[in-house]
């Protein structure tokens, strides 16, 4: 009859992938009514094309180019990002004014993006790996919806290092002028309302800036793991010692055409490695670990 003509033709569509049956049923229920056979004939083939489907009526008609749409813009993040992106951390990765106008354009890029996009806790990821796998793929790379993952990890990677350059210096003060236990809070107190972007860029940017693979970027990776400031602020905002030697280990070999600059990479790297257990306990000793264990020369 009709029905199990409807459930073959959407079996066929699926192609036995199991996430397409489930959002398939979805965006059938959002129509309402009956849905007739020929609605489901009417469905895109694959789950490619349903995502592909899905982006293409979330983007705003109004944007001249693609790249300048927040909501492709945000799709870039999702999938380079090493950890689901804080909602709050969104305007200042897109680089958005600060305003009420440039979070109600970043929310309303991701409220047009709910089906592919998933929020949670306060924080934004893809609603299945399936999404980010289709729009990375690199056989697709002349189509339209194509993320290039390495020009995304160099755009990314550099605005990080801005943000957490931009915060440094202030948490880093705030820590030294507060030794007692109110340190947390006036670290906090100098974060401030931009205190989910600053962790984030400072957890992410070397990682970004590694995976860009170019010389520019490598280079800024360096500059960033033997940035006292900058290291010192990742321990204060509870950093674990341990990422901070890894992203010391990737720089070294992502800055490898600077033999001086991997060199002090790999230095930081092994610093940290000896010092993690007194680094854990007090960050603020990363001065004196340095005097006392760096080479000289």
């Amino acid at each position: 009859g009709v029905l199990a003509a409807a459930v073959d033709a959407l079996a066929k569509k699926a192609a036995g992938v199991f996430i397409y049956a489930y959002l398939a049923v979805a965006q059938l229920h959002e129509s309402g009514g009956v849905v007739t056979l020929g609605e489901i004939e009417c469905m895109p083939d694959g789950v490619g094309e349903f995502y592909a489907e899905r982006i293409e009526r979330a983007l705003d008609d109004q944007v001249g180019e693609l790249e300048d749409d927040p909501v492709w813009r945000i799709l870039q993040l999702v999938c380079a990002a090493k950890s689901p992106i804080p909602l709050a951390a969104l305007p200042a990765l897109l680089d958005e004014d600060a305003t009420r106008d440039g979070r109600r354009r970043v929310n309303e890029a991701v409220a047009a993006l709910s089906v592919v996009l998933l929020t949670h806790n306060g924080v934004l990821q893809a609603s299945h790996k399936s999404v980010v796998d289709h729009l990375v793929d690199e056989s697709r790379e002349l189509e339209r919806l194509y993320v290039d993952l390495r020009d995304v990890h160099r755009a990314l990677g550099r605005r990080c290092a801005e943000i957490g350059r931009g915060r440094a210096s202030a948490v880093v003060d705030a820590a030294v002028a507060e030794r007692g236990e109110g340190r947390d809070a006036a670290v906090e107190g100098a974060l401030g309302r931009s205190g989910d972007a600053t962790r984030f860029a400072l957890r992410h940017a070397v990682t970004h800036l590694c995976e860009a693979e170019d010389a520019e970027s490598g280079a800024l990776a360096v500059g960033l793991v033997t940035d006292f400031e900058w290291l010192l602020a990742r321990l204060l905002c509870a950093e674990a010692v341990h990422r901070v030697d890894r992203d010391a280990t990737m720089a070294s070999k992502a800055g490898a055409r600077s033999a001086e600059g991997a060199r002090a990479a790999r230095l930081v790297a092994r610093l940290l490695q000896i010092a993690d257990g007194a680094l854990s306990y007090e960050p603020l000793q990363l001065a004196g670990q340095c005097l006392s264990r760096m080479p000289e020369g």
